[in-house]
């Protein structure tokens, strides 16, 4: 009895991560869309859309690595010691 509970516990979790990439999956196509969208309206605005992630992504990379993480959002966000 405790292998099949062992069993199911780990089907349940195996769904879960499935659930989890499927909605992953779900918010870059809606993401790829949007952006899609935006630069057939503005080609111009697209790549500055793109340009501030990415600039945003090195930042915080930057930030994490000397040990701080980022809390909040917008054009002022906070950062504190990592908790690591």
């Amino acid at each position: 009895m405790k292998a099949m509970a062992e069993i199911r516990k780990q089907l349940e979790l195996q769904l879960d991560v499935f659930k989890s990439l499927y909605e992953l999956e779900a918010q870059q196509d809606f993401q790829t869309e949007v952006l899609d969208v935006i630069g057939e309206v503005d080609p111009n605005a697209r790549a500055e859309i793109l340009r501030r992630l990415a600039h945003r992504r090195l930042y915080d990379s930057l930030l994490t690595q000397a040990g701080r993480e980022t809390v909040g959002s917008g054009h002022f966000p906070l950062y504190v010691l990592s908790k690591r």
